[in-house]
């Protein structure tokens, strides 16, 4: 938001699908509630995304849990971890990019891994 703020964009809505709830109060504090918290990630769907749209910007993170790159693909198809969090990410952008028509969408997924 503070990136964003200080490029000059004009930003009309925040949204956050956070579900780690100390990251969720300490937006919160920083934000004065300027951005609106939705459901989880794995719970959005298109309704939902229509409802906030259009949606322009997307940024996404895995929680840091797995310290080598062969975690981070098995945790991809085992379904355990923070990897799937990568495939939701994706499936978002898809329900993003049906609903926005013909508006470009930029996106950045962060893989943050210590």
């Amino acid at each position: 938001k503070i990136a964003l703020e200080k490029l000059g964009l004009k930003v009309d809505a925040y949204y956050s699908s956070e579900s780690n709830t100390n990251a969720i109060e300490i937006s919160k504090n920083h934000n004065k509630n300027s951005v609106v918290f939705v459901d989880s990630i794995e719970n959005l769907t298109l309704e939902k995304i229509v409802a906030m749209g259009p949606i322009d910007l997307v940024l996404g993170s895995s929680p840091p849990e797995y310290s080598s790159n062969a975690s981070i693909r098995k945790s991809l198809i085992e379904n355990k971890g923070s990897g799937h969090y990568f495939l939701y990410f994706n499936h978002i952008l898809h329900l993003i990019r049906l609903t926005n028509k013909s508006r470009h969408i930029f996106f950045l997924c962060e893989n943050s891994n210590p």
